[in-house]
């Protein structure tokens, strides 16, 4: 695994598959021909969260809301088509939203301040964040999606051990906000990543966040560390696609792009 750009498309669900299918078909054609995303997968998102522009930067009222079944059925379709395609499909989350019932660490509540309740697992007690898997485990079977290659909390926002209990429920790499564990001859290994996503509700907040991605993106070639980018939905808004499609041009020319690995 040498310096390259890991590619992952965050907050892919069944409402919002649609958009995300037209954001990777152009990505993977124009961009990106032979490195497969990594697809973050929140299995349930809360109502809370699904109007909110990381998931959509559509308007709630003017999404195309078929059918549950149907459109279940279609979501399991589009990821089984990108397994084909050799993504990774990880599970990002039950609902990508922390109830308010569960108690939390200082910490915990202070990571949902900040993430407008988007931290699902930060600062629970392990045992309330086993439970919370254990849900989206069966949420994952019972919508017949393809095989889970990893698991994700939302925001990155963690509880201590959490990446462990995600291993003994079965998951074999979890990806925190600066590093990846994964299994490897029984051992838990490590390795270091630097996150990379755009940040802010407004135009000017992505300008922002695009200029240091820049210089983020120089630093970490001048010193050989690997990039985790980070897309969510609200990055292909009209008013920034051509900013970022010509970034993720220059990123294209001057790095390699690199799929998820199989661990």
């Amino acid at each position: 695994m040498g310096f390259g750009v890991y590619l992952s498309y965050h907050d892919v669900c069944s409402n919002n598959f649609e958009q995300v299918r037209e954001h990777l078909k152009n990505l993977q054609t124009d961009i990106f021909p032979e490195n497969p995303f990594a697809l973050m997968v929140v299995i349930d998102p809360a109502p809370q969260v699904l109007s909110r522009p990381n998931f959509s930067y559509f308007n709630q009222n003017s999404l195309k809301m078929p059918q549950k079944e149907e459109s279940d059925q279609a979501f399991a379709s589009f990821l089984k088509d990108q397994k084909l395609l050799k993504s990774k499909i990880l599970m990002h989350g039950l609902n990508h939203y922390s109830d308010s019932y569960l108690r939390r660490s200082r910490v915990g509540v202070k990571a949902n301040q900040w993430t407008s309740n988007e931290a699902e697992f930060a600062g629970l007690d392990v045992n309330d964040a086993e439970i919370l898997i254990l849900k989206a485990q069966q949420k994952w079977k019972e919508l017949n999606l393809p095989d889970c290659d990893g698991f994700v909390p939302p925001t990155w926002h963690e509880t201590p051990g959490l990446y462990l209990k995600s291993f003994e429920l079965g998951f074999d790499f979890y990806e925190a906000r600066q590093m990846w564990y994964y299994k490897s001859d029984g051992k838990v290994q490590r390795k270091r990543v630097l996150p990379m996503s755009f940040w802010g509700q407004s135009l000017q907040e992505f300008q922002r966040s695009l200029f240091w991605n820049k210089l983020l993106f120089r630093l970490a070639k001048t010193f050989r560390i690997s990039i985790r980018l980070a897309l969510h939905p609200s990055d292909f808004q009209e008013d920034r696609q051509a900013d970022l499609l010509k970034f993720l041009q220059y990123i294209r020319s001057n790095a390699q792009g690199l799929s998820y690995p199989s661990f």
